[in-house]
């Protein structure tokens, strides 16, 4: 996806959901200059949404009816076949992003070791 269509397609399914731009940084605890340049080709130039925007982004459409899918694709998130293993998916990735992916799991796996310490602890030895 070029940086053109991510920006016109975060656009059009904002729009697609009848939500301003004013709407939609205030959703996202943001001021509308700092959003708008997720919309803004010529400020905007990666080909893809960094993933903790995209899924902030999701979080903020999903109750006006925008599939969350649809807008994690835009962090170059897609559905993959479930048969497929994620040694195989993030064998196809370039090894930049393949290396961003793990590292985004490390740290997801480390917040919910954060949050749920007790919990994880019983669901162990439960396990055992």
């Amino acid at each position: 996806m070029s940086d053109q269509q991510v920006t016109y397609a975060l656009r059009a399914l904002r729009e697609g959901a009848k939500v301003g731009v004013r709407e939609m940084a205030r959703r996202l605890g943001i001021s509308p200059n700092s959003y708008t340049h997720y919309e803004n080709p010529n400020r905007f130039k990666d080909p893809y949404l960094p993933m903790h925007w995209a899924e902030r982004f999701a979080d903020a459409l999903e109750p006006d009816g925008v599939p969350r899918d649809a807008v994690l694709a835009l962090a170059g998130v897609s559905d993959v076949p479930s048969e497929e293993s994620l040694d195989a998916r993030l064998s196809k990735l370039p090894a930049d992003r393949r290396q961003r992916v793990l590292q985004y799991l490390a740290d997801q796996e480390a917040l919910h070791e954060r949050e749920n310490p007790a919990r994880d602890a019983d669901t162990t030895e439960a396990g055992q």
